[in-house]
């Protein structure tokens, strides 16, 4: 099989495998072509040697000098032919220099154009990722001045409570204020027991001490029961401040109450509820129980024949020594 026929045998080949479009195999597709172009060279290179030398034969059997051609020149044909093979080695050893050192080029040629592709493959890629990186950074600049703008904006709102914070501070300093100058001028006094009396009444507190940074927290301790509660600066008003020293006081006006009611809850018991006679511990009994007609040591006149409710609530007055009211 001649290159001809190997060249148009590759070319059918390379035309199949592109027909298949993305299936195709492009390392066979690349072969077929790489192989195409080496036949495509070295027929060329042969039909420029045969050209050569029938260039050459041409040239010789076509010179003259002064109307003499080469053959004429030559003493005899066998000269003439000796003459025309040397001339033309010379000529085709000169060409195939020529056509070698063409096709050494041409494969420089292809090997730079290959080395071109690569880099500029290359400078594709990196022209990709630069742009990806320029869109990252721009996104990423995009996302950082959002969030200075919401820091901004939560660092003004901080600053608006904080201010609100104060102004109502400031309502409450005042509103206290302005109500203290209020009792003080009120010639009559009946204001100011009154307020005196609303705050008697509010539960006592000590060891107040504030919970957050920004005030609005607070913690003590129930001045009766040492009980520890937390409040908001809202609900400070509902309560009334009085030192540990004082506290104790609370503790110990409570625990008499308490055991006051307990002896009061013992004493209603022994009274009986069919009205038997209850003699109550001379301790109880005072000169105006004896003035009130109540025997000493003795406390049924007082209470017999009454209700139940009745006998009791004399019996309290009694213990706490005020008298029986009739």
């Amino acid at each position: 099989m001649d290159k001809q026929q190997q060249l148009e045998n590759l070319r059918y080949e390379l035309r199949t495998e592109q027909q298949k479009l993305a299936a195709a195999d492009q390392n066979k597709v690349a072969v077929l072509t790489q192989h195409i172009a080496d036949l495509e060279q070295d027929i060329a290179y042969g039909e420029r040697q045969e050209a050569a030398q029938a260039e050459i034969a041409y040239a010789l059997d076509g010179l003259e000098v002064d109307g003499m051609k080469m053959r004429q020149l030559c003493s005899n044909e066998g000269a003439y032919q000796v003459l025309r093979i040397a001339v033309q080695e010379m000529m085709t050893d000169r060409d195939t220099k020529y056509l070698e050192e063409l096709k050494r080029t041409q494969e420089e040629a292809a090997t730079v154009k290959q080395e071109r592709d690569d880099l500029q493959k290359q400078y594709d890629d990196l022209y990709e990722q630069t742009d990806s990186l320029k869109k990252d950074l721009q996104a990423a600049q995009e996302e950082i001045a959002d969030l200075g703008q919401k820091r901004d904006a939560a660092a003004q709102e901080i600053t608006r409570l904080n201010s609100h914070i104060d102004d109502l501070r400031a309502e409450a300093a005042i509103g206290a204020t302005a109500a203290t100058k209020v009792i003080n001028s009120n010639t009559s006094g009946a204001l100011a027991e009154a307020v005196k009396a609303y705050k008697d009444a509010l539960p006592a507190i000590y060891d107040v001490e504030q919970v957050d940074n920004k005030g609005s927290l607070f913690k003590a301790k129930l001045a009766e029961t040492a009980e520890e509660i937390t409040f908001g600066w809202l609900d400070k008003g509902k309560y009334r401040e009085v030192t540990a020293q004082e506290a104790e006081q609370f503790r110990r006006a409570a625990e008499e109450q308490k055991r006051a009611n307990e002896d009061l809850a013992q004493s209603g018991e022994s009274v009986d509820t069919a009205g038997t006679v209850v003699d109550m511990p001379s301790q109880f009994q005072t000169e105006e129980d004896t003035a009130d007609g109540v025997a000493k040591g003795n406390v049924s006149e007082s209470v017999a024949g009454k209700t139940i409710e009745e006998r009791l609530t004399a019996l309290e007055l009694k213990v706490f020594g005020k008298g029986e009211v009739a």
